[in-house]
């Protein structure tokens, strides 16, 4: 589990790569974009080249509308999964500029070392995410349930290990908790509440996999007091 954001260029090979339990097929030349938090398990078996760019918050975030980029941006925060974007020529400029971060980073760190670096990987998201919209990846139209959405995809992220009434994240976003349902049922044919439960059950996957504790203290790592 990481504190950081992947970016995997898949140069040769088709690799399996478990993100989060669910196993993704790469091809060549493709770019794979992972949250932060999520469990990855690399192929062992398959003969394949990569390259990866690793970055935290703190390195990217200088303002407030980096915060609000990176939480809102398709390429980390897509509802139907990972992005998985495919290279071709037409979008050489992503391999160009993955290329020109790389030779950066070997130099010497200078005044304009880390400054360069982030704006370059800026530019590089920023292209990303044309290119995915070009692809027809971008799926989530700006509307009013998108709106919701986000803003309860938001809180329950921060809130899912003490909060898991529906009622408590509809009175954040000040609606309805039928007009919650409504956004999330129309966006991706699930309840608040299956939500709710499904990022708690992700959690304790996680837990599982990355620490060598019991069920009970588990459950009380998620806010659970009893069993």
């Amino acid at each position: 589990r990481t504190e950081f954001y992947h970016i995997i260029w898949i140069q040769k090979g088709r690799p399996k790569h478990f993100i989060d339990f669910k196993p993704y097929v790469l091809k060549p030349d493709s770019i794979l974009f992972i949250p932060k938090y999520c469990i990855n398990a690399f192929d062992t078996v398959t003969n394949f080249e990569e390259k990866i760019i690793l970055f935290t918050d703190d390195f990217f975030c200088k303002n407030p509308n980096d915060i609000t980029f990176l939480k809102s941006t398709s390429l980390f925060n897509n509802i139907n999964g990972i992005i998985n974007l495919s290279l071709n020529e037409k979008n050489k400029e992503l391999k160009n500029l993955f290329e020109i971060m790389e030779n950066e980073y070997e130099k010497q760190n200078d005044f304009a070392h880390s400054d360069l670096l982030r704006n370059y990987l800026h530019n590089f998201l920023l292209i990303a995410e044309r290119e995915i919209s070009k692809a027809g990846l971008n799926e989530l139209i700006p509307s009013t349930n998108a709106e919701y959405f986000l803003n309860f995809r938001d809180l329950l992220e921060e809130n899912f290990k003490k909060h898991r009434t529906v009622r408590f994240y509809s009175d954040n976003i000040n609606i309805s908790e039928k007009r919650l349902y409504l956004a999330t049922k129309n966006l991706l044919n699930k309840t608040p509440k299956q939500l709710i439960d499904e990022r708690m059950l992700l959690e304790a996957k996680r837990f599982l996999i990355n620490r060598s504790i019991n069920v009970k203290e588990i459950a009380f790592e998620l806010g659970f007091e009893e069993l």
